[in-house]
Formats: C-alpha cells, structure tokens, sequence
C-alpha cells in the first residue's frame, strides 16, 4: 500500500531530484571527456611508437655529424696551436723569389 506524499516532501524529494539530475548529466559529461582524453592519449603514444625508431635513428646521425665536426675543428686548432708555437720557439721559414722576371 502506498501514500501519496506531503506537499513538504514534494518538494524535498524534487530538490534532491534537481541536484541528482545535475550530478548524473555532469558525470557524464565527466566520462564522456575521459573516454575521449584516453583516446586522444592512445592516439599520440601511437604515434609516438610509431616514429619513435626514426627519430631515433635521425638524432643519432646528427650526434655523429655534430661530433665529426667538432672533431675536425678540434684538430685543425690543435694545428694552427702547434704552429704557432713552433713559429714562435724558430721562426718562419722566408720565401726567397727564385727567377727573375
């Protein structure tokens, strides 16, 4: 058997109706931008699995190019060092002209 409730608690249970209603739509706004945030999230790692070898493989070669150069810059003052010194311990060698003209 049931009652049919008092104005009192009409209105009590449509005001916990109200808020229900407002937390059920917000957490399903909530879930539906989960769902699409882990798609999104799913979609980049892919990507980035995807490419991650490549970009390995690029950035290694650039090391080595960055490396090699720095490497022949490297000897080449080492170079002019050396004879700088050595001019500066002997002298430089004087270019006599050899024919006349």
């Amino acid at each position: 058997m049931m009652r049919q409730l008092t104005d009192e608690e009409v209105q009590m249970e449509k005001l916990g109706l109200e808020r229900n209603e407002k937390e059920v739509k917000s957490l399903q706004e909530n879930l539906a931008y989960n769902v699409d945030l882990i798609a999104k999230q799913n979609y980049l790692r892919e990507h980035d699995d995807k490419w991650r070898d490549f970009l390995r493989i690029q950035k290694d070669n650039e090391d080595k190019a960055i490396l090699e150069a720095i490497s022949k810059e490297l000897t080449i003052k080492k170079e002019m060092v050396k004879q700088a010194k050595e001019h500066i311990k002997k002298g430089v060698e004087v270019k006599v002209p050899t024919g006349t003209g």
